[in-house]
């Protein structure tokens, strides 16, 4: 455990002090990161355990424009904020969230996604909290010098789950995003008549990016910084300031040669339900799955086998929650205490069975790996079902990152000491695992 002070509330506003309503205190990850994010300029870079709290550092750096802006006695239409991540589901919740916590202090929040409307940058003149994924980011910039006088006002621009500058498919854009604020700020720079070979002491743009799983975080700081050490700081943060301590096992299983990868895994559906039993202590599981069909293949394996004691209460609950939903084979698998969600799912029936299990009414939920993405559902137990891949004939490995993705969902910080994080895969796969860093408990 580490020995850091945690900085109280007290330091914060009162204005602002319920945005942290649900704080005492700042826990570790958050008071080690305090003083850089809340009392300099400086861009901030995040590597921290999954339900560390990452999101704090955010709404940190929010709060230190909005006092910067006051004592300026400048409006707040002078400055905006923009947020980006990976999937649509991360910016709905924060917009819901934030949208609550700011909106009271004068604050507009917009999410803008592919679900919206929004063809041009000049429709969020009068936005100051913009919520948006790379993509959509990508079209809106690309024309950002017509546009001089809207991103001249981008002050902050945060990014959640930053790893994904390693991933193949989508990487690049979200590198394209970033490159193109640096450039803008640059560009600000010289039309104000600064060396930018010369680092700016006023920091008027800043970068804040944060993920569980970044490898090179020393590298990514200094590309974020333009080279400049000052203008940044980075913040490796081990699993010892995990709030939830994380119990992590390996599970393996014989595929004999002469069957394929379907078979094996359709035969993990069957070692579910002990596995279950074993280790989720009658408390909300969360098991990740490949596919949508692997998904509802095991999701009907587990209606025949697992047999869950609904509480009363719980009974009331998936009643109501049933009565919502579109899906009638989803309908059907809850009324056993057992869901399901991925992409196949209506976007209204996806929301309603996140909601349920966010509030503990659903022991049991099957998904696949975009849940994964930072989207706050804690489970007491999570089940990576399977570690490879198969798509068109060809088995891939899950990559690291995304395995850390998945074992961050175990523990729920509200209600757990502790949680469990279960990985099923070939049994000549098992021990591979023990020298990956994500791992620093193992049982077999």
């Amino acid at each position: 455990m580490s020995n850091i002070d945690l900085i109280s509330l007290d330091v914060i506003p009162q204005k602002y002090r319920n945005v942290f309503k649900e704080y005492k205190t700042f826990n570790a990850m958050q008071s080690k990161c305090f003083p850089d994010t809340f009392n300099s300029d400086k861009s901030i870079v995040v590597g921290a355990p999954t339900s560390s709290g990452k999101t704090v550092i955010f709404e940190l750096a929010i709060i230190r424009l909005l006092i910067k802006t006051e004592k300026r006695n400048l409006e707040i239409g002078h400055f905006k904020c923009v947020y980006v991540a990976p999937i649509k589901a991360l910016c709905s919740e924060r917009y819901h969230d934030w949208n609550e916590k700011f909106s009271s202090i004068g604050i507009t929040v917009k999410e803008v996604t592919g679900d919206n409307e929004i063809g041009d940058i000049s429709e969020l003149q009068d936005v100051h909290l913009i919520l948006t994924t790379p993509e959509k980011w990508d079209v809106l910039t690309r024309k950002w010098r017509d546009n001089k006088e809207f991103v001249d006002g981008i002050k902050l621009f945060m990014i959640d789950e930053i790893h994904l500058l390693n991933e193949p498919k989508r990487g690049p854009t979200l590198e394209a995003i970033i490159s193109r604020m640096k450039i803008i700020h640059d560009v600000k720079r010289i039309f104000n008549g600064e060396d930018i070979t010369v680092e700016n002491k006023e920091n008027l743009f800043r970068f804040i990016a944060v993920s569980a799983t970044i490898p090179n975080i020393d590298d990514l700081a200094t590309w974020l910084g333009h080279g400049y050490p000052d203008s940044i700081k980075y913040f490796a943060i081990s699993d010892e300031m995990r709030p939830i301590k994380l119990k992590k096992i390996v599970l393996g299983y014989e595929r004999h040669k002469d069957k394929g990868y379907f078979k094996f895994d359709l035969n993990l559906n069957y070692q579910l339900t002990n596995v279950i039993n074993k280790y989720a202590d009658n408390k909300p599981t969360l098991i990740f799955c490949t596919t949508r069909r692997g998904v509802e293949l095991a999701a009907n394996v587990l209606i025949e086998n697992l047999l869950i004691q609904l509480s009363p209460s719980q009974e009331n609950a998936i009643h109501e929650i049933s009565s919502q939903l579109s899906d009638l084979k989803l309908r059907n698998a809850l009324s056993k205490g057992i869901a399901f969600h991925h992409a196949g799912l209506t976007v209204h029936d996806r929301h309603i069975i996140e909601n349920g299990f966010r509030r503990g009414e659903i022991p049991v939920l099957l998904c696949t790996s975009s849940l994964a993405m930072g989207i706050n559902l804690p489970a007491h137990l999570v089940i990576i079902k399977s570690t490879s891949t198969n798509f068109s004939g060809i088995v891939e490995d899950i990559s690291e990152n995304t395995l850390m993705q998945m074992i961050g969902r175990a523990g729920r910080p509200q209600f757990d000491v502790s949680g469990v994080a279960v990985i099923m895969t070939q049994q000549d796969k098992k021990f591979s695992y023990k020298w990956m860093r994500i791992f620093s408990i193992l049982q077999y």
